[in-house]
């Protein structure tokens, strides 16, 4: 009987993955989604009688045709290690999604604003505003005694520059931004929302509940159903704030240069990109 073991955060343990794939049955990594005709036909005269997988909705996804024609649950662990003994100790999913508060630990209020490291975020190209398949990540500003979290708060940083890369564009079209909100996963960072308040410089409210698009589905339905009279109605009876971030005018003023250095990145680095993706 085979055994498919299926886990989302792996590329990035290339060797332990490796040893994995060597002791087990099948290891499908998050590309499994796009490919799960490949899977299903790759067993589809093995006797199976497990399915593991972690808790992303794409890891489940993937499996979900193999589960309907097995007549087979699908077993999600945070942890592969509870079902597997020793072969994910490099590369289970539970390990491998960080303690992030640690992470964030030595970045302290003085810091902001003054980090010399930079990062630009395109790791799957970008959208808005370059429009560039052809971008890729980089850190710019690395010397011998660059610290470890001088390289996370970049990470925090160069996302939060891409999204104001975006919001200068609404402003030149003289969109006024006063405020807005933030959802999802980063936005349980106080940290995150800090550096976002300061780089965007504006405040940023976090609403009670952590869905967003889903949530925002949700109230539209109960307004289609007539629950509500109106989106404003319901948006009035169910958003409600948990906490602001208020920028600080001191440390936007550090942000505003660093940005403007940061906006100078992409531009220089566009050639190269596309070097690059000509060579593959």
């Amino acid at each position: 009987m085979a055994h498919i073991y299926l886990i989302r955060h792996c590329e990035s343990e290339g060797n332990a993955c490796r040893r994995a794939q060597a002791q087990t049955d099948a290891l499908v990594t998050r590309r499994g989604y796009e490919q799960n005709e490949v899977l299903r036909r790759r067993f589809a005269g093995v006797p199976i009688d497990a399915l593991y997988s972690s808790d992303a909705f794409r890891s489940i996804m993937t499996l979900t045709p193999i589960a309907r024609e097995r007549h087979l649950p699908i077993n999600v662990r945070i942890s592969l290690r509870e079902v597997t003994t020793g072969v994910w100790e490099d590369c289970a999913w539970g390990n491998i999604a960080k303690d992030y508060p640690a992470e964030q630990k030595d970045i302290t209020d003085e810091k902001l604003g003054t980090n010399r490291v930079f990062f630009l975020p395109y790791l799957m190209g970008e959208r808005s505003p370059h429009n560039d398949p052809a971008a890729r990540g980089a850190f710019l500003g690395l010397r011998m005694d660059t610290p470890r979290a001088a390289l996370t708060q970049a990470v925090l940083e160069g996302v939060a520059f891409a999204i104001r890369d975006c919001v200068e564009i609404a402003r030149a079209q003289g969109v006024e931004i006063a405020a807005s909100t933030l959802c999802g996963g980063g936005a349980k960072s106080p940290l995150w929302r800090e550096i976002l308040a300061n780089v965007l410089g504006i405040p940023l409210t976090l609403p009670q509940t952590e869905q967003g698009p889903g949530y925002g589905g949700a109230m539209l339905a109960a307004v289609a159903c007539g629950a509500y009279p109106s989106v404003q109605a319901c948006a009035d009876a169910l958003v409600h704030a948990k906490s602001t971030t208020e920028p600080d005018p001191a440390i936007v003023e550090k942000y505003n240069a660093r940005y403007a250095l940061w906006h100078t990145l992409y531009p220089a680095l566009k050639a190269s990109y596309a070097a690059m993706e000509a060579l593959q």
